[in-house]
């Protein structure tokens, strides 16, 4: 059982390490692409919008949902492994259940796109 809730708590903090990764450096990042991407609309016309450069920019502002969705799916797992062991009374387990409640929500809110 100890084995189980230090895997979850492992597991957690590295869900939640990525998951504010996400969250401060490139949901910042994609805000500043969307930008750029702005301005070169207004500057070049709505041919930019056929150009290869707009699609590069887009595909790094769509990788955002993915990534999102990804910190979700380790959000997720890391609250079924700890869950079990923080029932069994391994007090420690309620930490990777916090963090990976954290990492869950966090990416549901990049991955889903709900308060875009």
């Amino acid at each position: 059982m100890k084995v189980l809730g230090v895997l979850g708590v492992i597991t957690s903090v590295i869900a939640t390490s990525v998951a504010l990764h996400l969250h401060f450096i490139y949901a910042k990042a994609v805000v500043l692409l969307n930008k750029e991407i702005d301005s070169n609309i207004a500057e070049k016309g709505m041919e930019f919008l056929q150009s290869k450069e707009y699609r590069e920019l887009y595909e790094l502002v769509d990788y955002k949902t993915t990534y999102g969705m990804i910190v979700m799916l380790m959000g997720t797992a890391a609250v079924l492994i700890s869950i079990y062991p923080a029932v069994k009374k391994f007090k420690i387990a309620w930490v990777g259940v916090a963090f990976g409640l954290i990492s869950f929500f966090i990416g549901a809110i990049h991955g889903t796109h709900l308060f875009d």
